[in-house]
């Protein structure tokens, strides 16, 4: 019994390390930041949304190039995802179609998803 109960722990003190480092938790990666859209009047929320997708080519234009292919494509991505995350918070906010809204609830989902996937590409450069 003595050399069952020594076997076990020493089995618990050799896996310990493991066990712990299996539970630390992953590196956290940036979220998207945080779009207020309390303040949009939704009586110009259409306005609005046209001057940001007018402005999207300007903004990624001002962009300088790092030389790099992956770098710039993720660079405007990230710009691309929070202007589509923007337009969609909008959309939900002042928006009066349902079926409208319930496809920029989804389109938000999934561009804070990429939104986690480039910024995850981004920071192994």
């Amino acid at each position: 019994m003595k050399n069952l109960l020594a076997a076990s722990f020493g089995f618990a003190l050799a896996v310990a390390p493991f066990a712990a480092s299996a539970q630390s938790p992953a590196p956290a990666m940036p979220a998207m930041p945080a779009m207020d859209v309390s303040s949009v009047d939704c009586s110009t929320a259409p306005a609005h949304m046209t001057s940001m997708m007018s402005h999207s080519p300007d903004a990624m234009a001002d962009t300088k190039p790092s030389g790099d292919t992956d770098q710039t494509y993720t660079d405007a991505m990230k710009m691309m995802l929070e202007h589509a995350a923007m337009m969609a918070k909008i959309e939900m906010k002042c928006g009066k179609n349902a079926k409208a809204m319930a496809l920029a609830k989804k389109m938000l989902d999934e561009v804070e998803d990429n939104y986690l996937t480039v910024e995850a590409v981004r920071t192994g450069f």
